[in-house]
């Protein structure tokens, strides 16, 4: 029995071939693609070069979301076959076959269909691994030199975690038949034909969750409110989809069955009682289409739009090229770290660069949200986060680059401070706190150049600069300014002195430079003291590290989506091909031409797959704004190369979506065009 079984699955394959090869060759891909995340994730080694850490992180995350990808696939293409095939079950059933050899049928189709999916796609993915392996050490402008090895232990671990998907099919599958009875498998792939009713109450909610979603996209102001609200709007967006899919587009068709001048035509007609007869089941899939296309987009467009903005990215966190701090408590201190200075000028000349624009001066930062009685720490709920810069009078006048207001404005006398801001509230407030500790406020409601833009560019949060006579002044003013802590506890801003400063040279020497100067800071400074240093060449190769895997991980992410996406695309053209024929078979016998009936199908094939790529349109227009903010908390402030990766993903998307319909549409056309329509 157990050769008879073998023998009724691979038949089974062969005859519905249509329909087993693209599962088939899914399962091939995405085998391939997972082995070769695990094993990019295993040979690249913490240290191997700068930023290592952060691609093995990164290679993670997007491992364990291929994985979920792959499960999500696999489990849809699944619920396919099973309803696609179930009229055929039933007739085993009918002809003597007990359900459990239905059963070992379909245990032996899906096992042979993985051993030779898994082997072929851990065989492309080995030959492809060290290539695409190498196009990632490009793209993270790394060592080309970094070994790579085959990952043997990585493809038992995906041969493993694949056939666990396949066995919980089989499973599936399994308690699927042992609640079938013969008369429901031979009708299974009638179901959904019942005229669906509209659901007045689950349009509304549909609609309500859509404009929630929207609304909370627009209506963030701040990058980090971006960051936090962003899964609660996609969810809501999500939601309203689904909901819209299934029972605002019965509504919409219902509405067109109410107009006679429109339904009363014979294409129109066909096409609208068509789609409404089986509406739940097309909306289940165009609102799936609509949004693993707005993930496309999303995805693609973000990474694309990071990787080719890196160079905006580093220079919004590292406006200076070398930038060296150290803590200090008075300003006797500041004496003893001129050899910052002359220790970086000893280095120039061993790596041939030259240093220019240097500028040495005191400040601090704090931030959170400003109130009468202080100010409060930022991560709670609901807060307006500002961020206080100090600075010196006549440091700022340097910083600023001959800013107006700050030459004509005479020095703070003692016990005088100038509060320089463009938010009105934000300056009342503040005055009013400085004023309480004894401080004369001159407020100048003006933002000097140069000071407090990097985090209004990086973060969209308006800054406050304020400005103390000398250094004295300005550790006194940072010992009033703590910042209460959620658990109660003060934290008080810290006043550095830094060195910065440009250089100019070949790049390799001034990323040579940058090395050596790193190396060299621990053994210039004062261990007691807090000190640091940041690098924009270096940190150029450490974002090249995040912003490079990302985009390669989105292109992986991207292809899933598309796979999952062309997927869905082909298996409802299939199903609603085997649907349709009978039906259109009878118009021909009832009188309508063959050119008639290809118009007929052509207008509802149309009709159904515009609608999902212009849904996916509309939530990244409408995501647009939040988007853009996270963006801002990633450093990317160009708006301009954020829009244009928008515009290319999308009509590069829109054509690969134009030519999958029209590959899928013939697949659909052949089968409703079969003369011979079996039931």
């Amino acid at each position: 029995m157990n050769n008879l079984c073998f023998r009724l699955a691979i038949s089974g394959i062969r005859k519905n071939k249509s329909t087993f090869l693209p599962f088939a060759i899914t399962c091939t891909t995405m085998t391939m693609m997972y082995y070769m995340l695990q094993a990019m994730e295993d040979n690249i080694q913490a240290g191997s070069f700068r930023g290592a850490a952060y691609v093995k992180v990164f290679l993670s995350f997007g491992l364990w979301v291929a994985a979920i990808m792959s499960v999500i696939i696999l489990l849809y293409t699944n619920g396919f076959l099973m309803k696609h095939r179930a009229k055929e079950f039933g007739i085993y059933n009918v002809l003597g076959l007990e359900k459990k050899h239905i059963r070992r049928v379909l245990l032996w189709e899906i096992l042979s269909i993985g051993v030779i999916s898994t082997v072929v796609g851990l065989g492309i993915g080995m030959l492809l691994g060290r290539l695409l392996f190498l196009l990632l050490l490009y793209i993270l402008r790394a060592p080309i030199g970094v070994p790579y090895r085959v990952d043997l232990p990585g493809a038992g671990v995906t041969a493993l975690f694949f056939f666990g998907i396949y066995l919980v099919l089989v499973l599936m599958n399994s308690i699927r038949i042992a609640f079938f009875k013969p008369v429901d498998m031979l009708r299974e792939n009638r179901a959904g034909e019942r005229e669906p009713k509209l659901k007045l109450v689950t349009t509304i909610l549909g609609l309500v969750c859509l404009a929630a979603g929207y609304v909370t996209a627009q209506i963030v102001e701040s990058a980090m409110t971006a960051v936090s609200l962003f899964f609660v709007a996609v969810i809501l967006v999500i939601v309203g989809t689904y909901l819209l899919f299934m029972s605002g587009s019965i509504a919409l068709l219902k509405l067109l069955k109410k107009n006679k001048h429109y339904y009363y035509h014979k294409t129109h007609f066909i096409t609208v009682s068509g789609m409404m007869y089986r509406m739940k089941q097309n909306a289940m899939g165009l609102a799936t289409i609509c949004i693993l296309s707005t993930m496309v987009l999303v995805t693609m467009s973000t990474t694309v739009a990071l990787y080719l903005g890196i160079g905006d990215q580093v220079r919004t966190v590292s406006p200076y090229d070398v930038m060296l701090f150290a803590a200090i408590e008075d300003s006797a201190q500041i004496d003893g770290l001129d050899s910052l200075r002359r220790n970086s000028d000893e280095l120039l000349e061993d790596y041939q660069v030259v240093k220019r624009e240097e500028y040495q001066y005191c400040s601090f930062n704090v931030n959170g949200e400003v109130t009468e009685n202080g100010i409060l720490n930022w991560d709670r709920q609901s807060r307006a986060v500002t961020d206080i810069y100090g600075y010196c009078m006549e440091d700022a006048r340097v910083l600023s680059a001959g800013d107006t207001v700050l030459a004509e404005a005479a020095n703070p006398a003692a016990g005088e401070v100038y509060l320089c801001c463009i938010n009105d509230d934000v300056t009342d407030v503040l005055t009013t706190y400085l004023q309480n500790h004894g401080y004369r406020v001159t407020a100048l409601r003006h933002l000097p150049n140069n000071l407090g833009e990097q985090y209004l560019r990086a973060y969209r949060v308006e800054p406050v600069v304020v400005l103390a006579s000398d250094v004295d002044a300005l550790l006194e003013l940072a010992k009033a300014l703590p910042r209460t802590m959620n658990s109660g506890d003060y934290m008080y801003p810290t006043v550095y002195f830094n060195d910065v400063f440009n250089l100019e040279g070949t790049r390799a020497d001034m990323v040579a430079y940058s090395y050596g100067v790193t190396d060299a800071v621990s053994g210039w400074m004062d261990p007691s003291m807090g000190y640091g240093y940041s690098c924009y060449y270096l940190n150029y190769e450490d974002m090249y590290a995040t912003d490079g895997t990302l985009l390669y991980i989105g292109c992986f992410l991207g292809v899933l989506f598309l796979l999952a996406t062309v997927l869905i695309i082909y298996y409802k053209q299939i199903s609603e091909g085997y649907d349709d024929r009978k039906r259109f078979l009878i118009m021909e016998n009832v009188g309508m031409s063959r050119q008639e009936v290809k118009k007929v199908i052509r207008n509802q094939i149309v009709t159904v797959f515009v609608l999902p790529i212009l849904a996916a349109c509309m939530h990244i227009v409408f995501a647009f704004h939040m988007i853009e903010l996270i963006l801002h908390a990633l450093q990317l402030t160009n708006v301009g190369l954020f829009i244009g990766c928008t515009i290319g993903t999308v009509v590069v998307f829109v054509i690969i979506y134009v030519i999958v319909y029209l590959l899928t549409a013939r697949a659909y056309y052949r089968i409703v065009n079969t003369v011979d329509a079996k039931a």
